[in-house]
Protein backbone atom coordinates (compact mmCIF):
# COMPACT_ATOMS: atom_id res chain seq x y z
CA UNK A 1 0.00 0.00 0.00
CA UNK A 2 3.02 2.29 -0.21
CA UNK A 3 3.78 2.68 3.50
CA UNK A 4 7.43 3.61 3.94
CA UNK A 5 7.68 4.69 7.61
CA UNK A 6 5.79 3.75 10.75
CA UNK A 7 6.05 5.70 13.98
CA UNK A 8 4.58 3.66 16.82
CA UNK A 9 3.24 5.70 19.72
CA UNK A 10 2.15 3.83 22.76
CA UNK A 11 2.41 3.15 26.44
CA UNK A 12 4.47 0.85 28.57
CA UNK A 13 4.46 -0.26 32.15
CA UNK A 14 7.79 0.35 33.87
CA UNK A 15 9.41 -2.15 36.20
CA UNK A 16 12.54 -0.21 37.16
CA UNK A 17 12.73 2.54 39.79
CA UNK A 18 14.43 4.97 37.36
CA UNK A 19 11.23 5.54 35.36
CA UNK A 20 8.04 7.35 36.36
CA UNK A 21 4.66 7.88 34.72
CA UNK A 22 5.02 10.37 31.89
CA UNK A 23 8.63 9.46 31.07
CA UNK A 24 9.34 8.73 27.40
CA UNK A 25 11.16 5.61 26.22
CA UNK A 26 12.40 5.22 22.64
CA UNK A 27 13.13 1.47 22.57
CA UNK A 28 16.59 0.44 21.41
CA UNK A 29 15.35 -3.14 21.29
CA UNK A 30 12.22 -5.06 22.16
CA UNK A 31 12.67 -8.55 23.55
CA UNK A 32 10.18 -10.86 21.89
CA UNK A 33 7.66 -12.59 24.13
CA UNK A 34 4.67 -12.27 21.78
CA UNK A 35 3.41 -14.65 19.13
CA UNK A 36 3.28 -12.51 15.98
CA UNK A 37 7.05 -12.38 15.43
CA UNK A 38 7.28 -16.17 15.36
CA UNK A 39 4.96 -16.23 12.36
CA UNK A 40 7.66 -14.33 10.45
CA UNK A 41 10.92 -15.63 11.99
CA UNK A 42 11.86 -19.20 12.83
CA UNK A 43 13.52 -17.95 16.00
CA UNK A 44 13.91 -14.42 17.32
CA UNK A 45 14.93 -13.12 20.75
CA UNK A 46 14.80 -9.39 20.13
CA UNK A 47 13.79 -6.96 17.44
CA UNK A 48 15.27 -3.53 16.75
CA UNK A 49 13.99 -0.26 15.29
CA UNK A 50 15.13 1.48 12.15
CA UNK A 51 18.17 3.50 13.26
CA UNK A 52 17.30 6.70 11.36
CA UNK A 53 13.76 6.86 12.73
CA UNK A 54 15.01 5.91 16.19
CA UNK A 55 17.48 8.82 16.13
CA UNK A 56 14.72 11.15 14.97
CA UNK A 57 12.48 10.20 17.91
CA UNK A 58 15.34 10.68 20.35
CA UNK A 59 15.14 14.42 19.55
CA UNK A 60 11.98 14.55 21.67
CA UNK A 61 12.93 16.40 24.87
CA UNK A 62 13.48 13.97 27.72
CA UNK A 63 13.23 10.83 25.56
CA UNK A 64 15.47 8.01 26.73
CA UNK A 65 16.89 5.18 24.60
CA UNK A 66 16.26 1.98 26.55
CA UNK A 67 15.28 -1.65 25.81
CA UNK A 68 11.83 -3.04 26.59
CA UNK A 69 10.04 -6.37 26.37
CA UNK A 70 6.84 -7.07 24.44
CA UNK A 71 4.38 -9.70 25.59
CA UNK A 72 0.85 -10.60 24.59
CA UNK A 73 0.27 -12.44 27.86
CA UNK A 74 -2.03 -9.89 29.47
CA UNK A 75 -1.49 -9.65 33.23
CA UNK A 76 0.84 -12.66 33.25
CA UNK A 77 3.85 -10.77 34.55
CA UNK A 78 5.20 -11.95 37.86
CA UNK A 79 7.89 -10.55 40.11
CA UNK A 80 10.14 -13.41 38.94
CA UNK A 81 9.40 -12.72 35.25
CA UNK A 82 10.08 -9.00 35.59
CA UNK A 83 13.34 -9.74 37.41
CA UNK A 84 14.39 -11.90 34.44
CA UNK A 85 13.49 -9.07 32.06
CA UNK A 86 15.50 -6.57 34.13
CA UNK A 87 18.46 -8.97 34.02
CA UNK A 88 18.28 -8.74 30.19
CA UNK A 89 18.30 -4.93 30.45
CA UNK A 90 14.61 -4.25 29.81
CA UNK A 91 12.97 -1.38 31.69
CA UNK A 92 9.32 -1.78 30.73
CA UNK A 93 6.72 -3.88 28.97
CA UNK A 94 4.27 -3.26 26.14
CA UNK A 95 2.18 -5.39 23.80
CA UNK A 96 3.10 -4.34 20.24
CA UNK A 97 6.62 -3.02 19.72
CA UNK A 98 8.60 -6.21 19.09
CA UNK A 99 6.02 -7.39 16.54
CA UNK A 100 6.24 -4.10 14.66
CA UNK A 101 10.04 -4.10 14.78
CA UNK A 102 10.34 -7.73 13.66
CA UNK A 103 7.87 -7.59 10.77
CA UNK A 104 8.71 -4.17 9.31
CA UNK A 105 12.10 -5.00 7.77
CA UNK A 106 10.56 -7.96 5.98
CA UNK A 107 8.04 -5.59 4.42
CA UNK A 108 10.59 -2.91 3.56
CA UNK A 109 9.14 -0.46 6.09
CA UNK A 110 11.14 1.72 8.50
CA UNK A 111 9.74 1.54 12.04
CA UNK A 112 10.56 3.09 15.39
CA UNK A 113 8.59 3.62 18.57
CA UNK A 114 8.17 6.03 21.44
CA UNK A 115 6.40 4.82 24.55
CA UNK A 116 5.15 6.84 27.48
CA UNK A 117 5.35 5.20 30.88
CA UNK A 118 1.72 4.80 31.88
CA UNK A 119 2.25 3.06 35.19
CA UNK A 120 4.93 1.57 37.40
CA UNK A 121 4.78 -2.02 38.52
CA UNK A 122 5.53 -2.92 42.14
CA UNK A 123 9.06 -4.26 42.40
CA UNK A 124 8.49 -6.33 45.54
CA UNK A 125 5.50 -8.13 47.02
CA UNK A 126 5.24 -5.60 49.87
CA UNK A 127 5.29 -2.51 47.60
CA UNK A 128 2.05 -0.53 47.17
CA UNK A 129 -0.39 -2.18 44.77
CA UNK A 130 -0.40 -1.36 41.07
CA UNK A 131 -2.60 1.50 39.89
CA UNK A 132 -3.23 3.14 36.53
CA UNK A 133 -1.49 6.52 36.28
CA UNK A 134 -1.89 7.59 32.62
CA UNK A 135 -3.97 10.73 32.11
CA UNK A 136 -5.53 12.33 29.06
CA UNK A 137 -3.06 15.21 29.38
CA UNK A 138 -0.14 12.78 29.28
CA UNK A 139 -1.48 11.15 26.09
CA UNK A 140 -1.94 14.56 24.45
CA UNK A 141 1.60 15.56 25.42
CA UNK A 142 2.97 12.37 23.83
CA UNK A 143 1.14 13.05 20.57
CA UNK A 144 2.18 16.72 20.52
CA UNK A 145 5.85 15.91 21.17
CA UNK A 146 5.99 13.26 18.45
CA UNK A 147 4.16 15.33 15.84
CA UNK A 148 6.43 18.30 16.49
CA UNK A 149 9.47 16.11 15.69
CA UNK A 150 8.02 13.96 12.90
CA UNK A 151 5.95 16.34 10.77
CA UNK A 152 8.77 18.72 9.80
CA UNK A 153 10.61 15.69 8.41
CA UNK A 154 7.71 14.28 6.44
CA UNK A 155 5.97 17.36 5.06
CA UNK A 156 2.77 19.02 6.11
CA UNK A 157 0.42 16.04 5.91
CA UNK A 158 -0.14 12.96 8.00
CA UNK A 159 2.62 10.40 8.33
Amino acid sequence: MGVKRVYCLGMCGAFVPELAPGDLVVPTAAFVEEGTSLHYHETIDEARPDLALHAQLLRIPGARALPIVTTDGVYRQTFRKEALWRAKGAVGVDMETSAMFSVSPLLGVQTAAVLMVSDCHPLREDDPRWRWQMTREMRYRLMDEVLRIVLPETGSGPV
